[in-house]
């Protein structure tokens, strides 16, 4: 996701840039063509801003969700996971909900 992401954001800097940088000036003075070519280096460098900013969030949410992964995998599949005061088991993956019906929890396991 993070390639095409980058690739998606890559294309669309390259057509904003060749698409104002081929926009005809009104005028044909140096100093129009300079104050242009200022504000199409500045566009360039806003979008560019954007890309890194948007790259960060994408880099923090995939390692925030690869982090929740493995958070999620420390317990075994099938596991019990908390001793019920009425003597079953529990299963639960969080500590919401577990041993609900059973007179809730005796001991964290």
């Amino acid at each position: 996701m993070m390639k095409s992401l980058k690739l998606s954001v890559a294309a669309l800097l390259v057509l904003f840039s060749s698409a104002t940088l081929a926009a005809p000036a009104v005028s044909t003075s140096a100093e129009a063509a300079s104050k242009t070519a200022t504000a199409v280096e500045h566009n360039v460098k806003s979008a560019k801003n954007k890309v890194n900013s948007l790259e960060k969030k994408v880099t923090k949410k995939a390692s925030s969700h690869k982090a929740a992964k493995k958070k999620n995998k420390s317990v075994k599949k099938g596991a019990n996971t908390a001793l019920c005061k009425d003597g079953s088991y529990s299963k639960s993956k969080s500590h919401k909900g577990a041993c609900a019906r059973h007179g809730g929890v005796s001991k964290w396991l």
